[in-house]
């Protein structure tokens, strides 16, 4: 594994981090497309990031959810990493990267 993939992993693994600094449309576009990328990755926990990526938006009404997810700042940031994320490798540590964001939502909790 070369060092661009050991970036890339860490950065799927950071971006999680943004929901505890805020939930901006943009943070949550970002958010968004870890979770349907890893889902895509590792679909035996498949259940497991759907639900985090609904927690997203709880709390909200359809409109409000509706409304965000039809912002240009969510759009942006969606599609800026749905363009870059498939590029990782499908291997382990790539994986591992987003088990991660499984157990620090985990750790959050408790």
């Amino acid at each position: 594994m070369n060092i661009r993939h050991v970036v890339w992993a860490a950065v799927v693994a950071a971006i999680p981090q943004l929901a505890l600094a805020g939930t901006s449309n943009e943070d949550l576009g970002a958010l968004q497309a870890v979770h349907d990328f890893c889902t895509k990755i590792d679909p035996s926990h498949a259940k497991e990031y759907e639900r985090q990526a609904d927690a997203l938006f709880a709390g909200l009404t359809p409109k409000q959810v509706s409304e965000i997810r039809g912002s240009s700042p969510y759009k942006s940031a969606h599609e800026a990493l749905t363009s870059v994320l498939p590029e990782l490798p499908k291997d382990a540590a790539t994986v591992k990267a987003c088990t991660a964001i499984l157990a620090s939502k985990e750790k959050r909790r408790r």
